[in-house]
């Protein structure tokens, strides 16, 4: 007999999968990262084709079979619908999946991750489309996988290092108050993509 499992997930990707079945990759709760496969869900007449999509959080519940994890039931918990209708703010909620796809890759339970994704995601969903909640993300998520930054000892420049200051103490009032030089904004670009780079040849 098949065991049922219940926890609250964000979904960061999905694809399609035989002719109306669709996997969700989720960042959970209780579980970290899974696959669950949603049965002839892209059927108009599917039980859970409203519940479940991209960017959802929601509360699912799926059985563990001998090969794979089936979606049994879905009950939304936050609609960030104004991400899908702006194209800027879809442009960074994607990069921000993609990079939680590239990052976690097994069952690395973290209920911290979870709590950023939705807080990040509400953000986004409620202001304006900064590239700015990317970094915010960014460094807040490569802090909880173990490669905090030390600020004192990394060669930026003030601005940028007041900039990454305010992300790792999450001041997103402060944040979203400031008004940041496009030469710093390059700038913070480039130290953000070395230091990814550098996490991910340690990650590897």
């Amino acid at each position: 007999m098949a065991v049922k499992y219940a926890t609250e997930a964000f979904v960061f990707n999905k694809e399609n999968n035989m002719e109306a079945d669709r996997i969700f990759s989720v960042f959970t709760k209780e579980f970290g990262r899974l696959e669950v496969s949603g049965k002839a869900i892209r059927k108009i007449d599917s039980k859970l084709r409203g519940g479940i999509d991209l960017f959802s959080f929601c509360e699912i519940e799926f059985i563990q079979g001998k090969s794979k994890k089936t979606l049994t039931d879905v009950f939304p918990r936050q609609r960030f619908v104004h991400i899908a209708q702006d194209p800027e703010k879809y442009a960074i909620a994607r990069r921000i999946c993609q990079l939680v796809q590239a990052c976690i890759h097994g069952q690395e339970k973290d209920e911290r991750i979870l709590d950023l994704l939705v807080d990040v995601f509400s953000k986004l969903n409620a202001g304006k489309a900064r590239k700015l909640i990317y970094y915010y993300f960014f460094w807040n998520f490569i802090a909880l996988l173990g490669y905090e930054p030390e600020i004192k000892s990394m060669e930026i420049s003030e601005e940028v290092a007041i900039v990454l200051a305010l992300i790792m103490k999450k001041d997103w009032v402060a944040l979203d108050a400031l008004i940041i030089s496009v030469a710093t904004q390059k700038v913070f670009q480039e130290v953000s993509e070395k230091y990814y780079s550098r996490v991910m040849e340690s990650h590897a």
